[in-house]
């Protein structure tokens, strides 16, 4: 499930301006989809160590847009 299926919900309940926490991000990309669409005020966790780790290494090209 891609960010475009949850769009209508997060427009509809958050604000750009909104503090988000994301739980169990895992491998997920949607935090930088929110990124992408505004939603700037991200924090996503994670219990494995491995997805963590997978996660920094994808943020890192990814904060270049910053």
């Amino acid at each position: 499930m891609g960010y475009e299926c949850l769009q209508p919900t997060v427009e509809k309940y958050m604000q750009k301006t909104d503090a988000i926490l994301i739980p169990g991000c895992g491998n997920s990309e949607f935090t930088f989809a929110l990124y992408d669409h505004g939603y700037t005020r991200t924090m996503s966790i994670d219990n494995s160590r491995a997805c963590v780790r997978a996660c920094v290494r994808a943020c890192v090209p990814a904060c270049v847009r910053v």
